[in-house]
């Protein structure tokens, strides 16, 4: 440096400091040749500097943390394990934001407002708010049992019984037997004995009893073996036109703008009533607004082991992007965002984001392979229906027949 202003201009030298390796780089002004020297690319070689990277919850697949960020997992430790450590040779640590102190380098999904220096980067995928809703599987049998057949149906048999019963008050002599008692018992009457007419009616009946008895069993047992009778939907579209229903918090309503979907909630009193009486179990029969990284682990199959099963509307009802924002004036945010782009570019965004997805599609190993049931007592409602209600019929027929002999 000059030591008064009479010096000569050669004689003055100018230095930087690498922030990071502490090393002091002297030029003499005149040296033009090594004047570069003063704007080297210190973020080639960090030398172990240490960044803290706060997040306030979990989000899959960018980021799980458990112990307070002791332990972390996601596509954010793979980034800043192949950018930071690999390349840049800088160190990293997570943690949980947990007060309203911030003084990290760099913050997951936690944006602040300000003037200048922004230094966001947006990650491609969209994250937001989402829908998950409980499976519907409660199958209503009565319906099904006491109205099998179309309106149509029903009125093609009640004609077959009516042309029966005429065929019999016309044509006695050849109609001997009720044909519907005769199709249905087989028991009354010899039916080899009666004329072609009736034998042909016989026939006939015979093979519209057994086309309607198997159509009804097959349909009983396909509700007994289906697991949802309910069609889920899969956009917000779908969602509007179904029969689920959504509850929403107060700081949800007042966050976001949820307009559109007034019609499908719950008042908040009556939510605040049901969350009163049931807790938790809300979430059993109506849809909830959640973060989709929670909403796509919770519906996956890691968690089929719960005791009722969701799924979720993968469209986002409230989109908004993930993001990165680091400190201000951070040294970082250029080297970073560029070599986020670059791994965008290069594919291993792409395969290190199907890779973390394809573990919600892993069906986890049945523990109890060897006593697995293909129907549960639940499932075999309509057997048991049908059981009680031949054992109620029976048991009337046989007290009015008592009755009927006393009275004889």
């Amino acid at each position: 440096m000059p030591s008064s202003a009479y010096d000569r201009v050669d004689n003055i030298s100018i230095y930087t400091e690498n922030r990071f390796s502490k090393e002091e780089i002297f030029v003499q002004l005149e040296d033009l040749d090594n004047m570069h020297r003063l704007f080297p690319n210190k973020l080639t070689n960090l030398y172990g500097y240490h960044i803290r990277i706060g997040a306030t919850q979990d989000d899959f697949p960018f980021i799980m943390l458990w112990q307070e960020g002791q332990i972390v997992t996601g596509l954010l430790k793979i980034i800043f394990q192949d950018i930071g450590i690999n390349i840049l040779n800088l160190t990293f640590s997570f943690f949980k934001q947990n007060t309203e102190h911030y003084d990290a380098d760099v913050y997951y999904d936690i944006i602040f407002k300000r003037e200048h220096f922004h230094h966001d980067f947006a990650f491609r995928e969209m994250g937001g708010m989402c829908l998950s809703c409980p499976v519907k599987d409660s199958r209503f049998f009565l319906p099904h049992l006491l109205k099998p057949f179309s309106i149509g149906a029903w009125i093609f048999l009640g004609g077959a019984f009516v042309a029966c019963c005429l065929l019999r008050l016309i044509f006695p002599s050849i109609f001997r037997y009720d044909p519907i008692l005769q199709t249905i018992f087989g028991a009354v009457g010899n039916g080899y004995n009666q004329g072609f007419p009736a034998r042909v009616v016989l026939l006939t009946l015979s093979l519209l009893s057994f086309f309607f008895s198997r159509t009804y069993t097959s349909r009983i047992l396909a509700l007994m073996s289906l697991g949802s009778d309910y069609k889920r939907p899969k956009t917000i579209a779908e969602f509007m036109q179904s029969d689920y229903m959504m509850v929403i918090h107060k700081e949800h309503l007042a966050e976001f703008v949820l307009d559109d979907f007034i019609p499908k909630m719950l008042d908040l009193d009556e939510f605040d009533r049901l969350r009163g009486e049931v807790g938790v179990k809300y979430h059993y029969d109506y849809c909830s607004l959640q973060r989709c990284g929670e909403a796509l682990l919770l519906t996956s199959v890691v968690f089929r082991g719960l005791s009722h099963d969701f799924f979720a509307i993968e469209e986002s009802i409230v989109p908004h992007p993930h993001r990165l924002q680091f400190a201000e004036n951070s040294p970082i945010v250029t080297v970073m965002t560029r070599y986020l782009g670059l791994f965008y570019d290069t594919g291993m965004w792409n395969y290190h984001f199907k890779k973390h997805l394809g573990f919600l599609a892993r069906k986890p190993e049945s523990k109890q392979v060897l006593f697995g049931v293909v129907f549960s007592f639940k499932d075999l409602l309509s057997v048991w229906i049908f059981l009680g209600g031949g054992l109620l019929v029976s048991t009337a027929l046989f007290i009015v027949e008592l009755l009927s002999k006393q009275r004889q």
